[in-house]
């Protein structure tokens, strides 16, 4: 898959669907019993920690599309290391990737730092010098250390080449910043 056609998922996932968030995502999660983003992140860790993933993510989604900052970077950080760090098929990684960058970026805009880091790694990865220099800019502004490296490699990107190598490249920076590798 090229760079290209992934730019412009991530790029439509972001400005088109995550611009629509509030509106799309809150009569999404209609069905979801829970009466405040507190009460929604409460009940989606619960369930996520006693080992029901699935159910926790719905409840998760709902909060942030309620602007709970901890539900969105549970999420943004679930998708990103799924996408950076689980060898999966191209469609699954396709997928990870779209919820990442839609969930990274909703968490930078509610303000977290380190979550800029990770939304302008992704954009990396796609290949948008300037999304990323704009996230890792904004995390570096907030106080993270991990956005200020970043920033510095983002003028570096252009440099390595090939999609493939990018990636490589980006899933060691990701692992280095943000596990405990």
């Amino acid at each position: 898959m090229n760079s290209l056609f992934l730019k412009r998922i991530v790029t439509c996932s972001l400005f088109c669907v995550c611009s629509a968030c509030t509106t799309e995502h809150t009569g999404l999660y209609d069905h979801v019993d829970c009466s405040g983003a507190q009460q929604c992140f409460d009940k989606g860790f619960r369930l996520a920690k006693s080992g029901n993933k699935d159910d926790g993510l719905v409840y998760f989604k709902k909060a942030c599309s309620l602007d709970h900052l901890e539900s969105c970077k549970n999420l943004a950080v679930y998708y990103s290391l799924r996408y950076f760090t689980d060898p999966n098929d191209d469609d699954a990684d396709n997928e990870n990737l779209k919820k990442a960058a839609i969930f990274t970026d909703r968490t930078c805009k509610l303000g977290d730092a380190d979550i800029c880091a990770i939304a302008g790694s992704i954009m990396m990865f796609t290949g948008d010098q300037e999304s990323a220099q704009n996230y890792t800019h904004r995390g570096c502004s907030l106080g993270s250390k991990k956005s200020c490296s970043l920033e510095k490699l983002v003028e570096m990107v252009p440099v390595f080449g090939s999609p493939e190598v990018i990636r490589e490249i980006m899933r060691s920076i990701y692992r280095k910043l943000f596990t405990d590798e």
